[in-house]
């Protein structure tokens, strides 16, 4: 009960409160005044029921109700993003669960994932003997109210790091490819990182091959948010949560939190698909746009079966609108290894796997390999 208790406490739902107020402040998205004003005039009696609601087991979402955003292609043409209007006391309810379990979680993220990242303290810090630029990392902080981290300290970060790992792919010269001062202390401030922090594609010897001619790509996943597995993230945040919050308890009340009925209500068939959903839906299935927490939950699904994340492969694509060609590694010994429970290389030692393959049948894989 440990974490239902924290995450139902009045302390926390006050956080949750604070942090959904000042994304509606920050964020171009559409709300009705009138419902946050009456959350807000009836605090007591809301924190009360919300208290009572998630610390019984019994919360339910309210209906989503489509709500999308226009969408504009040229100025001939105009798209409507799906998109739904969450009710403020859904968003309250979510970010009060985010709040004890979304640290942990955090924390095993990726060093190089940065986009919708949980807030946290992050400074320079000048080590005096190295004279090296170090970046510290604090706690998770509620008190400035913010649920993501900082834009300077996500994309601004992505484009300074894709820079610098194409320096290292082709092996640039300082006077090829000049950097400024504050990506040289990033370079300097990898050496001393502790290893789980540190950037793998800027490790020395990483990249074997010597190519002056180097390409990159920038990949945006179609209709992603609402084609994800919600059972997914259900057994995935009991998965890696520490075992003190990863409780019966918790699973019960994250499966209802991920349980979307939507109303359609006053919306015909034909514009109802012009959004992407069927004439009459009873639910919705993915994670919907319009939900706070829905970025934090997207940026953590891109995943494989590969132990170490720069390996990872995504093995399943639509390739209809796909006209690049390309090669996918599909290791079929290794994989028919894993699935007699060996999950690290026989040469080596060094783990492959996380787990065992999903939806994988050795005897006929071993058959199309031969």
């Amino acid at each position: 009960m440990f974490a239902i208790d924290a995450i139902s406490s009045p302390e926390n739902l006050f956080w949750a409160w604070e942090k959904v107020k000042q994304l509606y402040a920050m964020e171009s998205v559409w709300f009705d005044d009138l419902e946050l004003a009456h959350f807000e005039g009836t605090l007591r009696e809301q924190f009360n029921s919300l208290h009572e609601d998630l610390k019984s087991g019994q919360y339910r979402c309210r209906a989503l109700r489509p709500l999308p955003h226009p969408k504009g292609n040229d100025r001939t043409s105009l798209e409507l993003r799906q998109s739904f209007a969450i009710s403020v006391r859904d968003q309250v309810a979510w970010l009060a669960v985010i709040n004890i379990v979304g640290p942990p979680l955090d924390e095993k993220m990726v060093s190089w994932s940065y986009g919708n990242r949980l807030n946290r303290a992050i400074w320079p810090e000048v080590e005096s003997l190295e004279q090296t630029t170090l970046w510290r990392f604090g706690p998770y902080r509620h008190t400035n109210r913010r649920l993501y981290r900082r834009f300077h300290q996500s994309w601004p970060l992505f484009r300074r790091y894709i820079f610098l790992t194409l320096k290292k792919m082709s092996k640039a010269t300082a006077r090829a490819m000049p950097s400024d001062s504050y990506e040289d202390s990033l370079i300097h401030a990898e050496e001393f990182a502790p290893q789980h922090k540190r950037i793998p594609y800027l490790i020395p010897g990483y990249w074997k091959d010597d190519s002056s001619d180097v390409y990159w790509c920038s990949l945006d996943f179609k209709k992603f948010y609402p084609n994800i597995n919600l059972d997914i993230i259900a057994r995935n945040l009991l998965k890696f949560c520490p075992p003190e919050l990863a409780t019966e308890d918790l699973g019960t009340l994250v499966r209802n939190l991920l349980t979307f009925r939507v109303d359609t209500t006053g919306w015909s068939g034909t514009q109802l698909r012009q959004i992407g959903l069927r004439a009459r839906p009873r639910s919705f299935t993915g994670l919907p746009t319009g939900l706070m927490v829905s970025g934090y939950f997207g940026g953590s699904l891109a995943t494989s079966v590969r132990y170490k994340p720069q390996f990872r492969t995504v093995y399943r694509h639509e390739g209809a609108e796909l006209y690049t060609s390309q090669i996918v590694d599909i290791p079929v010994r290794s994989m028919w290894l894993a699935q007699n429970n060996d999950l690290r290389d026989p040469s080596t030692g060094e783990q492959l796997y996380k787990g065992l393959p999903p939806n994988y049948h050795a005897p006929r894989l071993l058959q199309i390999a031969s």
